[in-house]
């Protein structure tokens, strides 16, 4: 074998024995997530319950049962102690002022999902390109998330619906109902206004 030959076996093996050591890392880390996710559903479950002696949680939010019982300035103190974005604090605010009074406020999603990362913001993106997909036809939160799941794309299900919260106060969408559009630069749209209804439906 040529020494040029022998460079090239020596750099690829290399190559080769670093990407055992990060597959390796990368299956350590996934473990190690794996066992805090667990530890984490528990500690809600214990929270969850530990709350219940003081409010009726019975219904599908929570979020808006604790908000109505300690006001929002604490709602808002507790949302910035547990390191939730000012942004997000906002718009969980803004969210309970558009819903009906007879209709919770869905919960919202835990900070690992909602907060403003790099995941979030690339699944704005994506939420963004179905709702310009579906055009006129419109799309359902519902339809984005399992449309999304379908291409191996994980999140929370609240997730989807806060993106399209936010899009809409950036005046890129629209919904009627449950069904949410785009709106699209240079085109005429029946109307701007966001129904007070479940922006997670």
């Amino acid at each position: 074998m040529e020494d040029y030959e022998k460079d090239a076996v020596f750099a690829l093996f290399v190559k080769s024995l670093n990407s055992i050591q990060d597959l390796t890392k990368a299956k350590e880390d996934r473990e190690e997530a794996e066992i805090r996710y667990r530890e984490a559903q528990k500690a809600i479950h214990r929270t969850q319950t530990a709350l219940e002696v003081f409010l009726d949680l019975s219904g599908s939010s929570s979020w808006r049962v604790v908000l109505n019982a300690i006001g929002r300035k604490r709602f808002s103190d507790a949302l910035a102690l547990a390191n939730y974005s000012p942004t997000f604090i906002e718009e969980a605010l803004k969210a309970s002022q558009h819903a009906d009074e007879d209709e919770e406020l869905s919960e919202l999603a835990p900070l690992s999902e909602l907060n403003e990362s790099e995941q979030d913001i690339n699944i704005k993106t994506l939420v963004w390109e179905k709702l310009k997909n579906a055009a006129d036809r419109g799309i359902t939160a519902r339809q984005i998330i399992d449309a999304l799941r379908a291409v191996g794309v994980e999140m929370h299900d609240k997730t989807v619906g806060m993106n399209l919260y936010r899009l809409s106060q950036e005046g890129l969408a629209r919904r009627h109902g449950r069904t949410w559009f785009p709106v699209l630069a240079g085109r005429e749209e029946t109307s701007n206004e966001v129904p007070s209804a479940d922006i997670f439906e």
